[in-house]
């Protein structure tokens, strides 16, 4: 079985049996709508992940 991320350039396409979901520095900073992350133009919202953490 394989998952499909939407990403740019190209969605990327990956096998779930060899797959793992690593996050790294999840910090609210980087997370909040008024955090750092955003502050920089950054997509802080976690629609991708929760499509990952429920598979």
């Amino acid at each position: 079985m394989w998952i499909e991320i939407e990403a740019l350039p190209f969605a990327y396409r990956m096998p779930m049996e060899q797959t793992a979901l690593l996050l790294i520095d999840m910090q609210r900073d980087f997370l909040e709508p008024e955090g750092f992350g955003a502050s920089l133009g950054n997509d802080v919202t976690l629609q991708g992940y929760g499509k990952l953490a429920s598979i």
